[in-house]
Formats: C-alpha cells, structure tokens, sequence
C-alpha cells in the first residue's frame, strides 16, 4: 500500500528546469519559465548581493497577472548583465524585483520570455540556424530555446497570426458608407503562445476586409485570451457593410519592439513655442478632422477632456496596459507634429514613461 502511494506522487510533481547562469558576474541558479512574459529577481537576493544599484520605479505602470489570477506585485526593475555560461552569450537583461518567497532561498532568479527570446536569438546569430545542435547547451537550455522555436514555427506556419477576432455582438451591425463604429470582438483559431504584446491587423481571411478599414490595437495577448475588444471598424467603400454575429473582422499578430523604434528621451523646453509655426500659416491643426477613441476611460475622462485645450482636465484610463489613443483620418493626411502634454509633479508614477506612434493605413502599419 506505502509503495503504491509513493509510487503515485512520483508522478504528481514533475521536475523544475532550472538551471545556474552569471548575474553581475556572479553564479545563481535560476528557473527558467517559457510561460512568464516577465522575468523576477527576488528581493533577498537584491538586498544581499545588488543594494548599491538603484530599482528603477515602474509602480503603477504595468500590472503582471500571475498563474493562480492575482496580481504580481514588485516594487521596479533592475538591468543586468546575463551570460549563458555554456555558449558565451552575455546580455543586459530587465529583471522585476518581487517579495521572497520559500522558493527563492535556493532559486532567487526566474527567467522568463523577455530574456529567453533575446539570448536565443544572440545564440542564433552568434551558432547559425542549427544554434539547437552546435551550440553545446545544456538540457534546460535547450528545452526552452526548442521550445520557443517550436511556438515560432508554428507562428510562421501561421502566416504570423496568433488568432482571428470575431464579431461577439449579438445581432448584425450595419454600418453606413464612409463610417465607423465599434464592435466588440472575440478570441477564435488561437495557436499555443508565451504572453505578448499584440495588435490587431486587417486579415485576408475576412470577407469584408477590402471595403473596411482596421483601427490598430495593441492588446496584452495571452492563452486562454476570454476578454472581448473593441474594434473601430471604418466602412470605406461607398457601400453600406453588414457584418453578421461571429463573422471573421481582423487577425491578432505579435508586436515587437526593436532597437531602432525605442523611445528618444525628450527634455521639457520652456522656450519650445509650439503654437508658433500654426500662428505663422506654415502648419494647422488637422486633429478635429479625425475620429479619436480610446482603449478605456473612466467616465468624466475620455476623449472631450483630452482634446479640450485645458491642462486642468486630462484623460484617465480605466483598463489593462497598453493605453491606447487611436486617431482615425477619413483620407490620407501628413502629419508634421505630434504634441502631447504631460505633468510629472502632479501625475508622478501615472505619467508615460515611453509613448509609441503606430501610422497604419489600410492594412500596412508601420511605427
């Protein structure tokens, strides 16, 4: 009877991939987490061997949900140099400083999508395509780099999409020519994949996908997706478009964001005018030609109070990351400048630390 039990929770708990790799030149053993879109450092750990390097705060900015549906909390970031001993790869790598738990006593450090992705593609560049069989790596490495290559494949085979958004309304939406309205949308044909930023994209697959137009939206993306989205869709033909209850709209794909899209540190000019160029006759304001929404908004907060020309009133999201402000123009139009106001006295942590512009114009975005 003791042999059968034992024999039982043998095959309850399963063995952990973990592995030792060298932080700020120093060896730690650290599990490494295919399904994590983030990667953690153990408070302890920091107290211990990191306290003359600063946390850089990000409090409020981002919110990671954990397995069992609770908030992960964290107190900022720290970035440090991270060598796979086995193949030589060193990267600078973001770690969340988060509260100890009995697990970090041995293991302070959990890697997860963020690193992996860069160190397999380092290690891709660095061995070749066959990075899987020359580059020596040892079987936790090669599990998880095998593994998100696999996702990858998959993805490619995919023609790059992650999963269809269908219409959830449950009646047929009308739209007139040359306008728009928004339809909440529902995860369908998912393929296995690591939580990723996302964004919605025109697909081939939809049957009215040459005479709409697509609003851009980034999503939070990951399996078992349930949360509905809006879409903004745009009827650009001269054509009233019906769009029916579980009717394919627009295609999820992967976003990425690159060395040459990062965000340029701007310093606050008091001596900047500008209004100047607009005064002079040489630029106009073209943003009352356009069609604004947001991702979310508390109510008092959304569109009238962003655009009011006041800094007392201002828009306040009310949804997950990321916050998203889409301007829609009816026809092609040049924009020179984009001015946006921001106070981080009064605002403090809620202030954006990066903002990213995405042009997309009938199905081809670019940022």
């Amino acid at each position: 009877m003791k042999e059968c039990r034992k024999r039982k929770t043998s095959t309850l708990i399963g063995s952990t991939n973990e592995t030792v790799v060298i932080l700020n030149d120093e060896k730690v053993s650290a599990l490494i987490d295919t399904g994590s879109s983030v990667s953690t450092l153990s408070e302890q750990y920091y107290d211990k061997h990191l306290k003359h390097l600063p946390i850089e705060p990000v409090t409020d900015i981002i919110n990671i949900e954990c397995a069992n549906g609770l908030n992960l909390p964290y107190s900022g970031y720290v970035v440090l140099p991270l060598k796979i001993d086995e193949s030589d790869v060193t990267i600078d790598a973001f770690f969340l400083i988060v509260p100890t738990t009995s697990y970090h006593q041995q293991t302070p450090i959990l890697i997860g999508t963020n690193i992996l992705k860069i160190l397999l593609e380092e290690t891709k560049e660095k061995y070749g395509n066959r990075f899987l069989q020359t580059a020596n790596l040892t079987i936790p490495w090669y599990l998880s780099f095998r593994c998100i290559a696999l996702r990858e494949k998959e993805l490619l085979h995919n023609q790059n999409r992650l999963a269809y958004i269908k219409s959830a309304e449950k009646k047929k939406i009308v739209i007139p020519a040359n306008t728009e309205v928004i339809i909440q949308g529902a995860i369908h044909d998912a393929i296995p994949y690591h939580p990723v930023c996302a964004i919605l994209q025109a697909t081939p697959a939809s049957k009215i996908s040459t005479v709409v137009d697509i609003s851009p939206v980034l999503i939070d993306y990951h399996e078992g997706f349930k949360d509905t989205i809006p879409v903004l869709v745009s009827n650009i033909s001269t054509k009233t478009v019906t769009i029916n209850p579980r009717e394919v709209m627009c295609e999820v794909q992967p976003w990425s964001f690159t060395k040459t899209n990062m965000a340029t540190k701007v310093v606050a000019n008091p001596e900047i005018d500008i209004l100047k160029e607009e005064r002079e006759g040489r630029l106009r304001e073209v943003g009352n030609q356009a069609v604004w929404s947001l991702s979310s908004c508390k109510p008092g907060f959304g569109v009238d109070q962003l655009l009011d020309n006041t800094v007392d009133t201002y828009w306040q999201s009310d949804g997950p990351q990321p916050h998203l402000v889409n301007i829609q123009f009816r026809r092609k139009t040049t924009i020179h400048d984009v001015c946006i106001y921001t106070d981080y006295k009064a605002d403090e942590s809620y202030t954006p630390n990066r903002v990213t512009t995405c042009v997309h114009m009938l199905g081809i975005g670019q940022e």
